[in-house]
């Protein structure tokens, strides 16, 4: 079947992108909990942990209307061009690409340049980051060219080289960062350090690739025009949720202070801890979802995909509700641990991957069904920006939590409708829901472990071995269970050795531990 197929090209992609993202979440954390640990040091507060958060938000208003969907045009025009092998086409759409969105990043730039002051004083109310925001406007012409390369590894399947991106990234922050902050340059170096050498250094082998696999080609805009026909109204289903993003950002940054920024920033830092697993499945769900168009190939698509998230996600979720206090403490001190309850609540939100929206939403446009992703996308904006306005001026931080765990629903339930009249298939969710009370019931023994023994510990070794412990214990818990009780089915799990085996020394590894699954 043309599924296997696709299945087994997307399962070695996203085992060379999960095994970027692992380094790299490696790397991350303990490039987070060094710079976390030295901030704290200099400053004595979490406050610049809370400027750097508000910097952030600031290209996400200035870059207007992003690339006006040309990726989503890109991606499903050049899949189909590189199983046909034409690499001259999928140059000419490259680089057509590339020139008519320099041009517009240029734009964002000087827009952020002139106009980014003004925006930090009357809608972010945070002037004390007004040194720093022309670093915003070089940081995203440079951020435009890393992000485009890395789409364009993805195009040509060198997803080896998405993952190095990926890592580089990662060592610049992990590395640079804190030394930057050890010889003395405190937060302006740590900014020049996220701005101008974490998306630059990292797209040294994307250049290498783009000029070594796709000959220049002056813009072609009949391919513009293609490229703009199929994914505006996918971009546009984007810009409905504007005022929801933008009320969201603005609100968050006048109602909270900087040190209730600094602590949510560091509660957001255990994402990548979720993201290890979705990224390289979401990364690559659009393009391989495009290749399909059987009812049979689509059904087994969508719940495979679905259960594979969700056997990953609802452990590390509930375990990360449990003990997110505990969690905020061993990785980066006493100074944050105020932020628990956010940790919390960010666990929870994780927990609604297991009901595949994401997944979904891929579904229907890999179909063509752009208005459709463009309807629903309305009825998710209208529900997150009434959520955000009434909930974050009264909970401030808890409001914009709270928004971002119910704000979803509304539009999810006609995305269910749509696939089962249109497409014909349907989510399993008894699959769903039983992997789900499995991974609560294998962290609930540990968590009453902790209230038994956490009253007793004296010393910081044992507080770690505690909850060392705890891990190890609710891990093997739910292992044991889903093995049990076959979750992942025997076919299924040779199907994923099959497809990893020709990996070099990841596919070989994973399989071994594969292997060791069946066994148990």
């Amino acid at each position: 079947m043309e599924v296997l197929e696709t299945g087994k090209s997307y399962v070695k992609g996203v085992t060379y992108i999960f095994a970027g993202r692992v380094i790299s979440l490696l790397l991350n954390i303990f490039g987070s909990i060094i710079i976390a640990r030295i901030l704290a040091s200099i400053y004595g507060s979490s406050e610049p942990l809370g400027w750097l958060f508000v910097l952030l938000l600031i290209p996400q208003f200035t870059v207007l209307l992003g690339d006006l969907g040309m990726a989503y045009g890109l991606s499903n025009k050049c899949a189909k061009l590189f199983k046909e092998k034409n690499f001259q086409e999928i140059s000419s759409y490259v680089w057509s690409y590339i020139s008519f969105n320099l041009i517009l990043w240029i734009i964002y730039s000087a827009f952020t340049y002139f106009l980014g002051q003004f925006l930090v004083v009357y809608l972010y109310s945070k002037p004390e980051i007004i040194p720093f925001i022309h670093f915003l406007a070089i940081y995203l012409i440079l951020n435009f060219f890393f992000n485009t390369l890395q789409g364009i590894t993805l195009v040509l399947d060198k997803t080896w080289v998405f993952s190095l991106m990926i890592i580089l990234q990662s060592l610049v922050q992990s590395i640079l960062a804190p030394l930057a902050l050890y010889f003395g340059f405190q937060f302006l170096g740590l900014v020049f350090v996220y701005f101008i050498l974490m998306p630059l250094i990292p797209s040294i082998p994307g250049f290498i690739v783009l000029f070594k696999y796709l000959r220049h080609y002056r813009i072609d805009f009949n391919k513009v025009k293609e490229m703009l026909k199929f994914g505006f109204p996918v971009a546009a289903s984007a810009y409905v949720t504007i005022p929801s993003v933008r009320i969201y950002e603005i609100f968050i940054s006048r109602y909270a202070s900087s040190a209730e920024l600094g602590n949510f920033s560091v509660a957001q830092r255990f994402n990548p801890i979720i993201e290890v697993f979705l990224y390289p499945i979401g990364i690559l769900m659009f393009i391989n979802f495009s290749k399909l168009n059987k009812t049979e190939d689509l059904n087994i698509a969508l719940n495979f995909t679905i259960r594979i998230i969700s056997f990953f996600v609802a452990p590390i979720s509930f375990f990360t509700i449990f003990f997110s206090k505990e969690l905020i403490i061993a990785f980066f001190g006493p100074y944050y641990s105020e932020g628990w309850l956010y940790l919390s609540l960010i666990g929870a939100y994780w927990l609604s991957y297991c009901a595949g929206g994401i997944v979904l939403v891929n579904l229907v446009m890999s179909q063509g069904y752009t208005k459709k992703t463009f309807k629903y996308s309305i009825i998710y904006a209208i529900s997150a920006t009434i959520s955000n306005a009434v909930l974050i001026p009264l909970f401030s931080i808890y409001g914009a939590l709270i928004s971002s765990l119910i704000a979803g629903w509304p539009s999810y339930i006609p995305y269910l409708r749509f696939v089962r009249k249109q497409l014909n298939v349907e989510i399993k969710f008894n699959e769903i829901i039983k992997i789900i009370i499995i991974a609560l019931i294998s962290v609930l023994p540990s968590y009453v472990i902790w209230i038994m023994l956490s009253s007793i510990i004296i010393s910081i070794a044992q507080f770690y071995i505690l909850l060392f412990s705890c891990i190890l214990i609710s891990f093997a818990i739910y292992i044991l269970i889903t093995k049990k009780l076959k979750i992942l089915k025997d076919s299924e799990i040779n199907f994923l050795e099959i497809s990893l085996k020709e990996i070099p020394y990841a596919g070989n590894l994973i399989s071994f531990v594969l292997a060791i699954y069946k066994k148990l």
